[in-house]
This record gives structure tokens, sequence and C-alpha cells, in this order.
């Protein structure tokens, strides 16, 4: 999105602005009261009840904070993605739809198969659909877990936070194709290993590719090494490589029946609003520019490019 059509919308925007920075800074001021509150209590309980608590007060002091902060903020935060996150998406294109408070399923996550430690603590918002051109997609905020064991030997273990994309690809693909982040550091190293175990190696094989860059990135696993290399054709490959430079984060793709699914990595919830800083236009231009890399990806990676519906 150019500057010159940022400054159109955001000029339209004002009066919402005005009337969010004035709500941000109450629901800031209602935070700080809630912390000194909380902190208020915590010395309490140290110089009065029992030293030895102090865990046990720090927990629910922690916990009385994440639940007294979402109510503080959710007025505040279900507005700004109503004026601000909503508006940035209908001037992409007025005909997607925006829903924040509902996601993709756990059942299309897991079909993906990018993942396959299978979650059972799973939650996702922030979705958003349409067709762009002649591609169908959706996108959404994904927090997947898994739960083991309980009481002290409960453990959490986390799969995936992050942005999941999924996209029509036009061509129904008889063999699954994956493409992984470079297994040089451990953790991709374990994912790999885990995605082997899981869908045997006899049948997922490692395809080499001519493109000395793109294996830089990625690693490619796939039953039909013939059927890879034509989905990962060398224009296609040198896209999904500037597309990783472009998000500068690990990407993990896979190609299955007629979908592209990807998954990239985040640690921050993508369309949650900053409390502790003003609501300028800074920070809205952040919110420009990361739902245009999300709505780029089809551009990106030329996916209305029918280039199967000629063979």
């Amino acid at each position: 999105m150019n500057d010159a059509k940022f400054e159109e919308i955001i000029s339209r925007m004002q009066g919402d602005l005005i009337l969010l920075e004035d709500e941000r800074k109450k629901v800031k001021n209602k935070l700080i009261v809630l912390i000194c509150a909380i902190l208020l209590i915590f010395i309490f309980i140290l110089l009065t009840i029992n030293f030895d608590l102090i865990l046990f007060a720090g927990i629910i002091g922690f916990g009385a904070y994440a639940i007294g902060s979402g109510m503080i903020k959710g007025k505040y935060v279900s507005a700004f993605k109503r004026n601000v996150i909503a508006k940035i998406i209908a001037s992409y294109n007025p005909l997607f739809e925006y829903l924040p408070t509902s996601g993709i399923g756990a059942a299309e996550f897991n079909s993906s198969k990018i993942f396959q430690t299978i979650p059972n603590i799973y939650s996702s918002e922030d979705m958003i659909k349409g067709t762009a051109g002649k591609t169908k997609m959706v996108f959404s905020e994904i927090d997947a877990k898994k739960e083991t064991g309980s009481g002290k030997h409960r453990k959490v273990t986390p799969i995936f936070h992050g942005l999941f994309f999924i996209a029509d690809f036009n061509k129904n693909f008889k063999t699954p194709t994956f493409v992984f982040p470079d297994s040089g550091s451990s953790f991709f190293g374990n994912l790999i290993s885990d995605f082997l175990q899981a869908t045997n190696i006899a049948k997922s094989q490692l395809v080499k590719l001519e493109d000395p860059e793109f294996e830089k990135y990625f690693t490619v696993y796939c039953a039909d090494q013939i059927e890879a290399r034509y989905i990962l054709s060398p224009s296609l490959m040198q896209r999904i490589v500037e597309f990783r430079k472009k998000v500068g984060k690990e990407v993990l793709i896979s190609f299955i029946n007629s979908d592209i699914n990807i998954a990239i990595r985040m640690n921050e919830n993508y369309f949650e609003p900053t409390i502790w800083s003003p609501l300028d236009k800074n920070q809205i231009k952040q919110y420009f520019d990361q739902l245009e890399l999300v709505f780029g990806i089809v551009e990106d990676l030329d996916l209305n490019e029918r280039i199967w519906a000629k063979k």
C-alpha cells in the first residue's frame, strides 16, 4: 500500500483515532491503578502474613492482573479492531470479511500436516477471508499447545503461535509437499525429525532442488519427487525466498489437496493495540504494513497466475 493511499485512509480515521486515544488513556490509568492495588496486596501479604507465601501470592497476583486487565482492555480492543483494523481491511478489499472473535478451526490447522503434534489447547481469532483476484484465501492468528500429564507433572508444550494462511492453489495434488525452514537449528531439526517419524521416512523423502539460495532457507519433503519439482518451479522458489526475506521470520508451507498452507511464527499478537504508548500515525502505519504483508502473499507468490489450468 503506497504512502498516498495510507495518507488518504488515515485522514478518514482522524475522528475515530481521537476518540480511541481518549479511551486508551482511560484504560492505561485503570491498569496502573490495578497494578498498584495488586502490589500493595502483595506487600501486605509478605509483611503481615507469611513470607513463605511469596510464590503463592505471586501466582495469585499474576492471575488477578491477567483477568482484570482483560476485562479493562476488552471494550477498547473491540473498538480498535472495529474502527482501525476493519477499516484497513475494507480499504484493501471491501468484500473481505473480518471476524475478530472467529478463527481457522483446529481441523483445518491439523489437516495442513505441517505440525505432527495434535494440539489439545487451541485458540484462534482475527479471521480474515475473501477472494483476492481468482484466489480464495483465509488467515487468522492461531495459538496451539499440547498439554500432557496433570498436577505437578502437568506440562504444556507450545506447538505454534502466529499467523496461519490458507489459499486455493487451483491444483489437486496427489502427494503432499512440505517446505520447512532449514533444519540447522535444533528446533526445526526436531520438528522435521518428528514429521518424518510420523509420516514414515520411506514415504517422505528429502527433495533436492537446483536452487542454492532456496535451499539455504528451506528443506523440502515429498513422497513424489517429480510432483514436488512440478509444484516448486524456479519462479515459485524465488518468490518463496523473497517472501521469507520480506517477512523476516520463519515460514513453514505445505501443499495438500488443492491448498497452500503457510504458517508464520510470531511472538506477538498481530492485531492487538498497545495500551502503553499513544495511538498515533506511526502506530497505525505498523498495522497497515502488517496487513499489507499478509494480503500480499497472493501477489508475492503469484497465486492468481493459474498455471495449473493450462495443464
